[in-house]
């Protein structure tokens, strides 16, 4: 994804030659560079925390009390070794879903255009 995007910023020199003088270089920057690097960061950022809200190794490894266990660390802790209660399970898997959610829905006008600018040419 950033290949395209490093791309399409390639397409603006002729832009940015033709139009420097109407509108100023640093405005021209702003609208050609900065408006593209902009949605490559919000998609990166969504893939990033996704990656790292999910995470159980590192969190498993790390933290030593109960009361700082992240969400998948403390899910699978509830299992014991006769009893598996998967109401509790399925309502915590929910409520781990709720931020990523919330983060993709609030970012995705920014993130479709990202994947929409890398798939033409």
């Amino acid at each position: 994804m950033t290949d395209t995007t490093w791309a399409s910023l390639a397409n603006y020199r002729f832009v940015l030659r033709s139009d420097a003088t109407r509108r100023g270089f640093a405005n021209l920057l702003w609208y050609a560079i900065a408006n593209n690097l902009f949605q490559l960061a919000i998609a990166l950022a969504i893939f990033r925390f996704s990656g790292t809200w999910g995470s159980f190794f590192w969190p498993l490894i790390v933290l030593r009390s109960t009361k700082m266990l992240t969400l998948p660390v403390a899910l699978s802790s509830i299992f014991g070794a006769y009893e598996s209660p998967y109401d509790l399970l399925l309502a915590g898997s929910l409520l781990s879903l709720i931020p990523p959610m919330a983060l993709f829905f609030a970012t995705q006008r920014f993130f479709l255009k990202s994947l929409i600018a890398g798939a033409f040419k």
